[in-house]
């Protein structure tokens, strides 16, 4: 798997392989993190769920009013995994 940043130039940030062994394994690749430039500022390779993300209603923004980005609770803590 590779990964690259187009802009300004073509840059690989990433390259490596990765196996899965079956149907409905997960495994992350890559994560990665842009400064508020577009600059790469972190790459690793924590895990991270998908199947937990999109279950899970604060992970995927269901909680949030679509129109003003408000929790509809009205509160949100967010925590740093």
């Amino acid at each position: 798997m590779k990964v690259q940043k187009l802009n300004p130039t073509a840059q690989v940030i990433f390259d490596d392989k990765l196996t899965v062994d079956h149907t409905g394994d997960e495994k992350t690749a890559v994560r990665f993190r842009l400064d508020a430039e577009g600059k790469v500022i972190n790459v690793d390779r924590r895990p991270k769920s998908l199947l937990e993300t999109f279950r899970s209603s604060w992970r995927n923004g269901a909680d949030l009013d679509p129109n003003t980005g408000v929790p509809k609770s009205g509160v949100r803590v967010l925590r740093r995994e």
